[in-house]
């Protein structure tokens, strides 16, 4: 990451944002007076209690790929 958000945001990894959801693009129909970004690699994720992504990468075995 090089510290320029709206480029460190297309870098692979995971991205999560809290708040406002910016309605006029994404057709969201509340608003907040905030947003705030999360941007982070070399994470682990899991859903439903199964492990998704660990250190940054999908496993894709996972999903039988």
């Amino acid at each position: 990451m090089i510290g320029v958000l709206l480029q460190d945001e297309k870098i692979p990894g995971v991205h999560i944002a809290f708040g406002d959801p910016y309605g006029s693009q994404t057709g969201a129909p509340w608003k907040s007076r905030t947003h705030i970004d999360v941007l982070t690699r070399a994470c682990d994720v899991w859903i439903d209690d199964e492990q998704v992504i660990g250190s940054g990468r999908y496993l894709m075995d996972r999903f039988g790929l």
